[in-house]
């Protein structure tokens, strides 16, 4: 099996400057590669040489850029007809839209994010944008669960049809534990699983470089800890967006988010290597 890491360095209709959070984290995977490859001594790392495969989609031209979603899809499918792992590195939310939209009815998207995206209220666009794509997906999409959302705004009913489930971050920081086996049992029945971080999902006195930062948001061990607990050979994809360098402050976010990218190759290899 291997990773195919794509980045899709989109931040149109929503949080602008997170299509350089895209690349910057795709030079950051880039060097997490070389490295990899030009170390001779054993260590946890052989597990992903040569099995890491890197493409960088770009809309050059206004025909290309009329078709995103498409485009974007048809990167993913192949990946998927192969059963190899999925590492989408997108700008804003938004250009995580193609990924839900190469699912079906039988997977799953744990999202991790701090706004339930699905936002139709008097100040929000009813284009598709970063804080609403939700709603313009299918109804063949995958069943969606929430994982880390401060949402004071929406209504029972409007979120109810769009998420499997919701749980805020107050009750990960109270329960992360009945949280967490609540959503074991939900993903039990699912064929393919992928995981989706919008990294506003984290406290912005931990992480600082995201748009519309909420407080009393998940850590970055809270986070590892849910990914951790719920991994498992369904997962096929990891998500990353909404990272916007230009918010960072002594490079924190960015190095939280580069670790992560090492520590995922490991989590999707080195199993796969000792079976």
């Amino acid at each position: 099996m291997k990773t195919h890491a794509v980045c899709l360095p989109f931040d149109s209709f929503g949080s602008a400057g997170a299509s350089e959070g895209a690349q910057l984290l795709f030079d950051g995977l880039r060097e997490i590669i070389a490295d990899a490859e030009e170390e001779t001594r054993p260590c946890r790392t052989d597990c992903y040489r040569q099995k890491v495969e890197m493409t960088e989609l770009s809309f050059s031209t206004e025909a290309s850029l009329s078709r995103w979603r498409e485009i974007a899809r048809k990167a993913i499918e192949p990946i998927w007809d192969k059963e190899d792992f999925l590492l989408w590195l997108a700008g804003n939310h938004l250009g995580v839209a193609p990924v839900y939209e190469a699912l079906g009815p039988d997977d799953l998207v744990i999202q991790f994010d701090a706004h339930l995206d699905i936002y139709n209220l008097r100040v929000h666009a009813t284009t598709p944008n970063h804080g609403n794509f939700i709603l313009s997906l299918s109804p063949n999409r995958p069943e969606i669960i929430n994982i880390g959302h401060r949402d004071l705004f929406l209504k029972p009913e409007s979120v109810q049809g769009h998420f499997a489930a919701t749980f805020s971050a107050q009750e990960i920081h109270s329960d992360r534990k009945g949280v967490l086996k609540q959503v074991e049992k939900l993903c039990k029945k699912k064929r393919r699983i992928v995981v989706d971080l919008d990294v506003d999902v984290f406290d912005p006195a931990y992480f600082p470089a995201v748009g519309y930062p909420l407080p009393f948001g998940l850590t970055a061990a809270q986070f590892l800890d849910c990914v951790s607990w719920l991994w498992s050979k369904r997962v096929c994809g990891f998500c990353i967006s909404e990272f916007i360098p230009a918010r960072d402050q002594r490079e924190l976010s960015q190095g939280t988010l580069v670790w992560l990218l090492e520590w995922l190759l490991l989590k999707i290899h080195e199993k796969k290597q000792a079976e």
